[in-house]
């Protein structure tokens, strides 16, 4: 018996097809520094979500404060990450 996930039974080939069809499966880019930009707005008291780098946590529908995993981070489009980046530097500022 093939056992995945601690899941009995194993979804069925068909069942995976189906699964995979109602899934909401969306590129996005991931860069080191997007993980950095999130570390240092996070130490220094603010929210990275709040500041717009979760926006993978954020499409699971998870809620409140991010615990720093880096699946989370990632932006759809060059925009969001850009504007991520401005309100990180907003906050981190010391103006």
């Amino acid at each position: 018996m093939d056992v995945r996930f601690n899941v009995k039974p194993a979804p069925t080939a068909e069942e995976w097809k189906k699964a995979y069809v109602a899934a909401d499966i969306r590129k996005a880019s991931l860069a080191l520094a997007d993980c950095a930009w999130a570390a240092a707005v996070n130490c220094a008291g603010g929210d990275a979500g709040e500041a717009g780098f979760l926006w993978r946590w954020k499409l699971r529908g998870h809620q409140g404060k991010f615990p720093p995993w880096l699946y989370a981070y990632g932006f759809e489009t060059p925009r969001a990450r850009a504007s991520a980046y401005e309100n990180a530097k907003k906050s981190l500022s010391t103006d």
